[in-house]
């Protein structure tokens, strides 16, 4: 069944990421997502695609699935606005940034481990101090 195949592709998927194999990430998930079942837009297919993406340095790929996963996220953005933030500072956009960042503080604390939250603090701290520095 095609519910089936979307798990088992989403599963691929997330293996295939952690092996740091990315551009088979994005085709499984890709896949996953074209399926009709439980992976076709959830959240996590949707951030799992957009870090595929943002490894690949595949901007605009990484932004519009980050979006899409906050979209299907049913109000509780989280998680992918660290990775929002994460690339928004990584094109030079400070105050789209601290601002992805800010709501990843507020959204996204719960469902996160204590490193991305780490992370999340230095770089917020650092783009902080960037932007006070600016002319």
């Amino acid at each position: 069944p095609a519910d089936l195949q979307s798990e088992t592709r989403f599963i691929i998927a997330r293996t295939m990421f952690r092996e740091e194999r990315y551009r088979a990430t994005v085709r499984e998930v890709t896949r996953a997502l074209a399926n009709p079942g439980p992976w076709s837009n959830t959240p996590s297919a949707w951030l799992l695609l957009g870090r595929a993406h943002l490894e690949l340095k595949q901007d605009k790929e990484a932004e519009a699935a980050l979006i899409k996963a906050t979209e299907t996220s049913g109000g509780a953005p989280g998680v992918p606005h660290f990775y929002l933030g994460q690339l928004y500072a990584r094109q030079n956009q400070i105050e789209r940034a601290i601002k992805a960042l800010e709501t990843f503080q507020k959204t996204g604390r719960e469902e996160s481990d204590a490193a991305i939250q780490q992370e999340a603090r230095s770089l917020l701290s650092r783009l902080r101090n960037e932007l006070k520095t600016r002319p």
